[in-house]
Order: structure tokens, then C-alpha cells, then sequence
């Protein structure tokens, strides 16, 4: 049967596809993900700044025996006290030796070095590996004392006393020091004012007078004490 003109004909396929345009038109458009942004990384904490402060130390002037501080490296300088040029000028005697040395440096006596009548050394660090008997020692920071060595205790005068591993030392008479260290071996008769420290592998012999004494574990100690604070 013919169609009438001006009538209109929707087929199933075209209604099926009206539908779904309809549907489409009216369904939720989805809403849209949200952009997530990283969290960023925490900064790492700045390094702390440390600061280096520079060595004091305590110089003993060898014109008049005033004692001041000197801050840094020991260097050339002048006391505070008379003035006087105070030199750094390290010195190393190997054979005779009978001039007097100052210095606010250090002195080393080889195993070959003898001090003379007339050898008067005066320094902040003095070794000694040699023959001092005839000399006059005066350290005022260090004295150390090493195989071989051969000294007077009524010759020498010493801030800190070191028995250096190496060491095997028998005096007559007393010694007197400030404050002593053996790591080697020594008999003798010590008076020291300050702090006695025996250790490891070292061993004291004689008779101790003193304000503090360590002893440490594998250290040796055969003596008469006087230990008063």
C-alpha cells in the first residue's frame, strides 16, 4: 500500500537510534578526575655548621719564665711580659754538642747525640735518645724520653715526663716532675705534683710520690706510694 504524502515513516532502525540519541542527551556527563598533585619531597635539613676553633697553647717564655697564651699554630712571637723575640727553630743534635739552645720549639737528642759541660737546652719539646748527663734539659712542655737515653734527674727539669714504649730508664736520686706517663720502664724515685699515668705494657719501679696516680689495665706498679689529693 502506497504512503500517503505528508506522512511522516519511522522504521524500526531509525526509532531504535532516536531513542539512544535521546538517552545520550539526558544521561550525567561524568564528572572529571581530579588531578592529583605529588607531594614534593622534603627538603633534607641543612648540614649544621661547625666551627673549628683554633689551639691554645701555653708558651713559656726562656728569657724571664713568664707563661702566656698563644692562640693558632706556634709560630715566631714576642713575651708578654719582657718583650723578648721568642723563635720557633726545631734543632736535632746527632754528635757533641756544648752551646746552649732556647727555643719554644723542639730539641731531639739522637742515639748518637752527647751533650757537653755548657750545653743548656731550653725548649717547649725535648727527646731524648742520647747521652745528656753533662747538659742541663729544661722542657716546658714535653720530655721524652726514648731507648738509650742516659740522663741525671738533678739535670733536667720537665713540664710532662714521657716514658715512650721504648723506654728503660734507671735514675739515682729523685725526679721531680710535673706530671708523668710511662709507657716503657722506669726505676727511680719520682715526686711528681700533678697526675702519674702508668700504661698499658709499662711498669714503674722505686718509690712515688703524687697527687693522682692511674694505673691501667696491663700496666705494672712496684712501689712505695704516697698518693695525697
Amino acid at each position: 500500500m502506497p504512503t500517503p504524502k505528508g506522512t511522516n515513516v519511522i522504521d524500526g532502525y531509525a526509532s531504535v537510534q532516536a531513542v539512544r540519541r535521546a538517552k545520550d542527551r539526558h544521561a550525567p556527563k561524568p564528572s572529571p578526575r581530579p588531578v592529583t598533585t605529588p607531594a614534593a619531597a622534603p627538603k633534607p635539613p641543612r648540614p649544621r655548621a661547625h666551627t673549628v676553633m683554633p689551639d691554645k697553647h701555653e708558651i713559656i717564655c726562656y728569657e724571664c719564665g713568664y707563661t702566656f697564651p698563644l692562640t693558632g699554630r706556634i709560630r715566631d712571637t714576642y713575651c708578654s711580659k719582657c718583650r723578648a723575640q721568642l723563635l720557633v727553630k726545631d734543632h736535632t743534635i746527632e754528635g757533641e754538642w756544648s752551646e746552649p739552645v732556647r727555643t719554644i720549639g723542639r730539641i731531639e737528642i739522637a742515639d748518637t747525640g752527647v751533650l757537653r759541660e755548657g750545653a743548656e737546652l731550653n725548649a717547649r719539646t725535648v727527646v731524648v735518645a742520647g747521652d745528656v748527663r753533662q747538659g742541663t734539659i729544661r722542657a716546658n712542655d714535653r720530655l721524652e724520653i726514648r731507648a738509650g737515653a742516659k740522663l741525671k734527674p738533678e739535670q733536667i727539669s720537665a713540664r710532662t715526663l714521657i716514658i715512650q714504649p721504648d723506654g728503660d730508664l734507671t735514675l739515682r736520686g729523685t725526679l721531680t716532675c710535673q706530671d708523668l706517663e710511662v709507657a716503657g720502664r722506669l726505676t727511680a724515685d719520682i715526686v711528681a705534683e700533678g697526675r702519674v699515668t702508668i700504661h698499658p705494657g709499662g711498669r714503674l719501679k722505686g718509690s712515688l710520690d703524687a697527687s693522682h696516680l692511674t694505673v691501667e689495665e696491663g700496666a705494672s706498679l712496684v712501689a712505695d706510694l704516697n698518693i695525697h689529693p
